[in-house]
């Protein structure tokens, strides 16, 4: 029998910045971001999945963060995008009632943009799309919708 070990603080630390470096900087990349959500959802997945500009699920998604639970905590760069995103009273329900939410709930509270069957043919649809635009065009507008979440 294998016995669990509380996590060492340094390494959580260690975890914690390496996970916000990549956060911010998958959320600084210019292009607009689409994340592709086909099943479970949880912590990490969703920190990347927040990261993005917009966020498809297909209907049998999960999505929890079961930080507290396992004795960890977020990095405060995942906790600002995820109140920007959904509100501080849903995000304390994911953070501290570790709840579970399927992907009705999921898009009701603004988690994701978007329930699809075909998840991958829905991206597919939006690239097609952005592939017909002007690249300054796309730029301003992915500027414009990120300044507008900071304000929301």
């Amino acid at each position: 029998m294998t016995e669990l070990r509380a996590p060492d603080p340094e390494e959580v630390d260690g975890y914690r910045a390496l996970a916000e470096t990549a956060v911010t900087a998958l959320m600084e990349l210019k292009p607009p971001k689409f994340a592709q959500i086909d099943g479970a959802c949880f912590g990490a997945g969703c920190s990347l999945a927040l990261a993005c500009d917009v966020r498809i699920c297909s209907p049998t998604s999960q999505f929890a963060i079961p930080a507290l639970k396992n004795g960890l905590t977020y990095e405060p760069a995942f906790v600002r995008r995820l109140v920007q995103v959904v509100g501080s009273g849903p995000a304390g329900l994911l953070l501290y009632g570790g709840e579970r939410w399927n992907a009705q709930e999921a898009a009701a509270r603004g988690l994701v943009d978007k329930r699809a069957e075909d998840v991958s043919a829905t991206v597919e649809r939006i690239l097609a799309n952005l592939r017909g635009a002007n690249d300054s065009a796309i730029a301003s507008m992915t500027t414009a919708i990120r300044a507008a979440l900071r304000f929301r």
